[in-house]
Parts: C-alpha cells; sequence; structure tokens
C-alpha cells in the first residue's frame, strides 16, 4: 500500500479547527498535535478518518469513514476490485466506497495505471483516478443499456471509449464483446433492412405491373365482348341473309313452274287451232 505523504499527515493538525464547528468531537478524536503528532499517520493507514465523524453539519467525513472500512482491511490492504496494484496515492475521498460498491468493479476487479499520473501530486493524482474510474463505470452502464436499434455512430462511440479506457489499463474485454455483438447484429439487421427494402421496391415494381396487366386485361376483354356482340349480329344477319335466299330461290322455283305452265297451256292451244 502507497505510504501517506508527509503533506497528508501534517495537514491532519488543521483538524482541532473543525472542532468548533462540531463537525468532530474534541473528547472522542485522538489530539494528534506535540507527542502523539506520530500517530496520525498510523491513524489514517488503519482507518482514515474514523466512525467518530457522524455529525450532520460534516457528513463528508462520515462518508469518509465508510470509504477507509470498506477499501482498507485490519492490515491496511487495499480492497478487492484494485487489490493487486500498488497505488500512487492514499484513498482518502469517499467516493471510492461508492465506486468499489457498484457491480461492474464487485464482478470485474479493475487495474487501471494510474501511475501515470503521480507526477501531479497527490490530490490530482486521486482525483485523476476517481475520473478514470467513474468514467469506466458511467460507459459500462451506457453500453448495458445499448440494443441492436441504437444508431451505428452510437456504437462506435462506444468502442471509441473503450479503446481510451482500455490504454489507461481497463479490462474491457466483456464490454467490447458486446458492442461489437451489437455492432454485429445491427450490420446483420442493416443487411436485412437493405433485404427487405429491395424486395419492396420488386413488389412495388410487380404491383405497378400487375396493375397495368389488369388494365390491359380489361380492355381486351371488352374488345372480345364487343367483337363477340358484333359476331353475334352479324350472324343474325347471316341467318337472315340464308332465309331470304331460300325464299327467293323457292319463289324462282314457282314462278318457273308457272311460267313452265303458261308455255306449255300456249302451246297447247296453237297446236289446237286448224290450219
Amino acid at each position: 500500500v502507497a505510504e501517506l505523504p508527509n503533506d497528508l499527515t501534517a495537514g491532519c493538525e488543521t483538524l482541532p479547527e473543525m472542532d468548533e464547528l462540531s463537525c468532530i468531537d474534541p473528547t472522542s478524536r485522538k489530539d494528534i498535535g506535540g507527542s502523539q503528532a506520530g500517530n496520525g499517520r498510523d491513524d489514517l493507514e488503519q482507518g482514515g478518518y474514523t466512525g467518530e465523524a457522524h455529525d450532520s453539519c460534516c457528513p463528508l467525513l462520515s462518508e469518509s469513514a465508510a470509504v477507509h472500512e470498506s477499501i482498507m482491511d485490519t492490515n491496511g490492504r487495499i480492497s478487492e476490485p484494485l487489490a493487486s496494484q500498488h497505488l500512487p496515492f492514499v484513498k482518502t475521498s469517499p467516493m471510492w466506497a461508492h465506486l468499489e460498491g457498484l457491480e461492474i468493479f464487485r464482478k470485474a476487479p479493475q487495474r487501471p495505471n494510474f501511475h501515470q499520473f503521480e507526477q501531479h501530486g497527490q490530490e490530482v493524482c486521486q482525483g485523476l483516478a476517481l475520473g478514470l474510474m467513474f468514467s469506466f463505470a458511467i460507459l459500462a452502464e451506457s453500453i448495458n443499456r445499448l440494443n441492436a436499434l441504437d444508431d451505428s455512430r452510437l456504437l462506435e462511440q462506444k468502442m471509441t471509449g473503450l479503446a481510451l479506457l482500455e490504454a489507461d489499463g481497463f479490462d474491457v474485454k466483456d464490454l467490447r464483446s458486446r458492442v461489437e455483438t451489437l455492432l454485429h447484429a445491427k450490420n446483420s439487421c442493416v443487411e436485412l433492412q437493405d433485404s427487405m427494402r429491395n424486395l419492396e421496391e420488386k413488389i412495388a415494381h410487380k404491383e405497378t405491373k400487375d396493375r397495368e396487366l389488369g388494365k390491359q386485361v380489361r380492355s381486351l376483354a371488352m374488345a372480345v365482348h364487343h367483337h363477340d356482340l358484333h359476331a353475334y349480329l352479324m350472324r343474325n344477319v347471316m341467318r337472315s341473309a340464308i332465309t331470304q335466299k331460300m325464299n327467293n330461290a323457292m319463289e324462282i322455283s314457282r314462278l318457273k313452274t308457272e311460267a313452265n305452265k303458261l308455255k306449255r297451256s300456249c302451246l297447247s292451244i296453237t297446236i289446237a287451232v286448224p290450219r
């Protein structure tokens, strides 16, 4: 575990001023001035701000106690989410308790590279580390809310964010796998949608052609109907003409027969007249 810098232990001498605000009960806190000044560092390493800070006017100190109880065991070792690394700062922020209580860090402890911030000092280093941890937690939560219907650009942004956090030492394999799965599903959906769009265009074209053919069939049917009607009329005219021709032929035959009778009568008269 990283040891506390001298400026932090020395800074504990300012705690008596907080007694006036009733933030810490002066009767229950060790006096870290004078002969006990050397114990202030041990107090912080063992428990940070202990459970004595319960006054409502200083909730941060109360939360700080909970932080150290959650992230430090009785031997002063760092809690599970960052167990395997030597941190370049001492956790004094109450936000660590909230962070390390998140499910994403309980299920998959992270080992980010916080040593890149060492040159900035304890406070800035811890702040940047918290920023990275919060960034990872927020990104993980947003990725868990994604679905295949989300825009591809949003999924690509998540991949970019994961790459940045991975460069800082975070394990992003599971999160990247989820985004890649969503991207694959998204691409598959896009391909299916393109195929559906092409089919819909073909269907629309065929339906237009079908309507045109329907009009053509109706026009031809009307023409056939007109033709059939005309043929029917022509057949009737033809039958009438045939009937008239037959009647005319019969009349001709009758008239010829009558003419022959008259001719024979005339011949008979001529023969009967004496010469």
